[in-house]
């Protein structure tokens, strides 16, 4: 009991030494998450699939960020802002976990809470196609407001 407390005290100091180690920012339209990594003012590009990649600026540790998606990693095809998060999320989420001698080859699985922020779309987004902007859509704390055709 005593080293269970041990262990339990050691990781809550260790977040509150370190909070932003632990920020997961979510993109539901892409169903993308990332980990900021004691930086909450950073630039990352990533693959979010076999042909398309985000081109992100972070701007804090809420999800305030600039971000432009791209296909075949040169042809833009949206960009737009999000701004912060209105709360941190969270949610259950199962962990697998292999179990080691007596019993080789067992799995086990536990569960755990998920923290994350979820930015919200706002502002002006920018729709292209074929390199050429076809539409427009007006987000106000993720709500659409607006879409306009561009011809």
């Amino acid at each position: 009991m005593m080293t269970l407390f041990f262990f339990v005290h050691c990781y809550s100091l260790a977040q509150k030494a370190s909070p932003k180690l632990l920020t997961r920012i979510y993109l539901e339209e892409y169903d993308y998450t990332f980990r900021l990594d004691g930086k909450c003012i950073a630039t990352l590009s990533d693959e979010i699939s076999n042909d398309r990649k985000l081109k992100i600026n972070i701007f804090n540790c809420k999800g305030q960020l600039d971000l432009e998606c791209y296909i075949k990693d040169t042809i833009l095809i949206e960009k737009g802002s999000y701004i912060n998060s209105l709360t941190l999320l969270k949610k259950y989420t199962y962990f697998h976990r292999f179990v080691p001698k007596p019993f080789p080859g067992h799995n086990e699985y536990t569960i755990g809470v998920y923290s994350y922020y979820q930015p919200l779309r706002n502002g002006v987004w920018y729709f292209y196609q074929s390199k050429k902007l076809y539409m427009k859509k007006e987000y106000n704390k993720g709500i659409l407001i607006d879409s306009i055709m561009v011809k």
